[in-house]
């Protein structure tokens, strides 16, 4: 009696087992599911510059995620802080057209193909700088300029100009406005977003100096990414829509 009862008491216990096992199977998948959604990882892109041209890199760079079925947040930032984030990993992916900063921090990030490219431009004052500048007459001219544009920086040291360098764009275009600037050096993007609080007694000369490309950068954690939206770039370049846009683009700014 006893050997049977404990012969009878082990496949119960088996049967308990298994249906447990069977239950516990049907109750929590939402849960192991729920789990696995979580650790899909969703790109976070910073975005400090929302002119016409950062515009058309933002809608080029959502079709090459969409495209890749990878979800992605943009993230409104200031340029300082979008840097700080990128170089720690805090954001994912950033628009950048400054090659100095890229070539500079190479060791923690990578980035795609150029988006596209636009022109840097000097503006100038003629009624206080005087009409026709040359380059070669630039020697020694103040130039205004924002502090965190280091490419730009590089192109008027270059002139063997005076870099004197504002805290933000509309800084520099109160400035100008008010001839604390005779010479400004900035994206012609930037500049349309300001032309219209330019005085219109003023006489601009435009001298063009030098071109930016836009690039998608990204933390190098993200690097295995990097082919799948290099391919989906190339494709959308390629592409009747977009390669109208920014041609169109790329002749209204240069």
């Amino acid at each position: 009696m006893p050997a049977a009862f404990n012969g009878t008491f082990s496949v119960y216990k088996i049967r308990t087992i298994f249906f447990l096992v069977v239950i516990a199977t049907w109750i929590f998948p939402s849960a192991s599911n729920a789990q696995l959604e979580q650790k899909v990882k969703c790109y976070k892109i910073g975005v400090w510059d929302f002119s016409e041209a950062s515009q058309m890199a933002i809608a080029i760079i959502e079709k090459m995620y969409e495209s890749n079925g990878l979800c992605y947040e943009f993230i409104r930032t200031s340029l300082a802080k979008a840097r700080h984030d990128l170089l720690h990993n805090t954001l994912d992916a950033n628009i950048w057209r400054s090659d100095l900063f890229i070539t500079k921090n190479k060791e923690k990030i990578i980035h795609t193909t150029p988006v596209f490219s636009l022109s840097i431009n000097l503006y100038v004052n003629t009624k206080r700088a005087g009409k026709g500048l040359k380059k070669k007459d630039l020697i020694d001219k103040n130039i205004g300029f924002f502090h965190g544009d280091l490419h730009i920086k590089r192109d008027i040291d270059t002139l063997k100009a005076k870099a004197i360098h504002g805290e933000s764009f509309p800084h520099i275009f109160n400035a100008f406005i008010r001839e604390r600037f005779d010479i400004i050096a900035i994206p012609p993007v930037i500049y349309a977003s300001y032309a219209d609080t330019i005085p219109t007694d003023f006489e601009i000369e435009t001298i063009p100096i030098s071109t930016q490309e836009y690039h998608h950068v990204l933390h190098k954690n993200n690097s295995d990414i990097l082919p799948k939206l290099n391919a989906s770039l190339n494709e959308l370049l390629m592409d009747g829509k977009f390669h109208k846009q920014i041609k169109k683009l790329e002749s209204k700014f240069h």
